[in-house]
């Protein structure tokens, strides 16, 4: 699914372990494979980057040769 990172230790206010997971792979396959019965708090998943949308400042496109160098 992807590398995952697991922090212990910390605790929230009522004193409950923290149960973190930081997940790196491509956001739609590790969102695909996650149980469908289980919730979750937060999900931040980022944009897909290079496709040459317009943001009005930053042009989002490089010529792949210099995009993989940039990454």
């Amino acid at each position: 699914m992807g590398q995952q990172v697991q922090r212990r230790g910390r605790r929230d206010a009522a004193g409950e372990p923290f149960r973190s997971r930081l997940v790196h792979g491509d956001a739609l396959r590790v969102l695909r494979a996650l149980p469908a019965d289980v919730s979750f708090d937060e999900v931040i998943a980022d944009p897909p980057y290079n496709i040459g949308k317009d943001f009005g400042v930053v042009k989002d496109r490089l010529p792949l040769g210099r995009y993989l160098e940039w990454t």
